[in-house]
């Protein structure tokens, strides 16, 4: 018998392969693609915004904001290095990753607009449970 505030399949969070209780299999993701998308801490900050500021932004703000978290400082005080080198990587690597992984919609035209998907919502467990650094 498990504990009472032990999460198990069925308790409306997630079951073992990973199919949201209650969503349909589109607004899903497999066991690989979540730990895929979650391996990378720049990757768990991009959702943790998105999940808790805006679900829709810009690359170029999105940049901003993860470059003053990754150099604990404020947004006014990030260097025009530390911004690109941000922006960079989501732009080339990790945006298209997770877009094609299904977490987000990234459009990227000139202004390069990121949308959180359906499916990232069920990785907020992941978030909010699992310390930042125990996802290897």
């Amino acid at each position: 018998m498990s504990a009472p505030n032990e999460l198990r399949p069925g308790d409306g969070i997630l079951t073992g392969d990973l199919v949201p209780v209650g969503a349909s299999s589109d607004a899903s993701l497999s066991r690989e693609e979540v730990f895929d998308v979650l391996s990378s801490e720049r990757r768990r900050r991009v959702l943790g915004y998105l999940l808790d500021v805006d679900d829709r932004t810009t690359l170029r703000d999105l940049s901003q904001v993860l470059a003053a978290w990754e150099n604990d400082v404020g947004v006014e005080e990030i260097t025009s290095q530390q911004r690109k080198r941000v922006y960079t990587a989501l732009k080339q690597f990790h945006l298209p990753k997770m877009d094609r992984a299904g977490v987000i919609d990234y459009d990227d035209d000139d202004r390069g607009t990121v949308t959180l998907a359906d499916a990232a919502r069920n990785l907020r467990v992941y978030l909010e449970i699992v310390p930042d650094r125990e996802i290897p």
